[in-house]
């Protein structure tokens, strides 16, 4: 099933959600650019 977002959107919503709940740490920062290259590999399947 497509998606009517494009995966940039869907991406950004999620790291937005997520980083709002995350204090601006530089662990956290490397966990969300994990977490984004994640995405990327599950929306390619």
């Amino acid at each position: 099933m497509a998606s009517k977002y494009s995966f940039q959107q869907l991406s950004h919503f999620i790291c937005l959600r997520i980083n709002c709940t995350l204090p601006p740490t530089e662990h956290n920062r490397e966990a969300l650019k994990r977490m984004d290259e994640a995405v990327r590999i599950a929306m390619e399947e």
